[in-house]
């Protein structure tokens, strides 16, 4: 399925389940303008442009996520989240791989035709983090700008699909002798602002994310370029990232729920 599509399923599902959540809370409930403590869970989707060593690899890419933050009554906030990373744009110099492309520019397949080979960007990224809102209006102390930093591990290589099954040097593990297979240690800010409604449903973040991996690549031999694939790299991204947010207050006073 299509990743983009099956983004678009998961986030149209959740809206629906917070939906039915909110018409288990009583509307009449009246929202202390207090700073007040919770769990959030981010979903998020973020447009990407590659620096550093990845834009010799990789164009533009996208990612989807998921999150579980804590959120404090003084308005720090720590936990984790998770991205998958998604794009078609792989540059030219990482696509035609010497000894698999002949001259004209194209593989030919055991049938002795052109083979249809499409290259893709696949990835994901997790991440501790730790950051802080501040409240920019005395009557929701629970939204504001946000600023948070986190430490973690990110990975991407270029995933080779032979629709045809026609070129064997591309397929299983004769595969990982191209892909790239690249990971390690990563560092990621994000300043923005996150709202949460007073409703409780209008709940979301925008903002701008830097992320950058000192990673190395992980394949002993590169076989077109016939070299050990373990060179050290630093990978860098600049996002735009909106999310939209589900809140569960754990402050919150029993009388303001009901149940059918």
């Amino acid at each position: 399925m299509n990743p983009q599509f099956s983004s678009a399923l998961f986030v149209l599902f959740m809206l629906f389940c917070s939906q039915w959540l909110q018409a288990q809370i009583n509307p009449a409930t009246h929202w202390a303008d207090k700073s007040r403590k919770a769990v959030l869970f981010p979903i998020s989707i973020t447009g990407q442009v590659p620096a550093g060593d990845l834009a010799d690899r990789f164009g533009l890419s996208q990612s989807a996520g998921f999150g579980v933050m804590r959120k404090t009554f003084n308005g720090w906030m720590y936990g984790i989240e998770g991205e998958y990373i998604f794009g078609k744009n792989v540059t030219a110099d990482s696509l035609y791989l010497k000894g698999v492309f002949n001259t004209l520019g194209f593989v030919t397949g055991n049938s002795g035709n052109p083979a249809e080979i499409v290259f893709f960007q696949r990835g994901y990224s997790m991440f501790f983090k730790v950051g802080k809102i501040i409240p920019a209006s005395f009557s929701n102390k629970n939204s504001g700008f946000l600023v948070q930093a986190g430490i973690g591990f990110l990975q991407h290589k270029i995933s080779i699909v032979d629709r045809q099954g026609d070129v064997p040097q591309l397929q299983g593990e004769y595969a990982k002798g191209y892909d790239r297979l690249t990971n390690g240690l990563a560092f990621k800010q994000f300043f923005g602002y996150q709202h949460l409604d007073k409703r409780r449903f209008k709940n979301f973040l925008l903002g701008f994310e830097f992320t950058q991996g000192i990673t190395k690549g992980r394949r002993s031999w590169n076989f077109d370029e016939r070299i050990p694939g373990t060179e050290s790299r630093l990978d860098l991204l600049f996002a735009l990232k909106i999310a939209w947010i589900l809140p569960v207050y754990s402050d919150a006073d029993p009388s303001e729920y009901f149940f059918d």
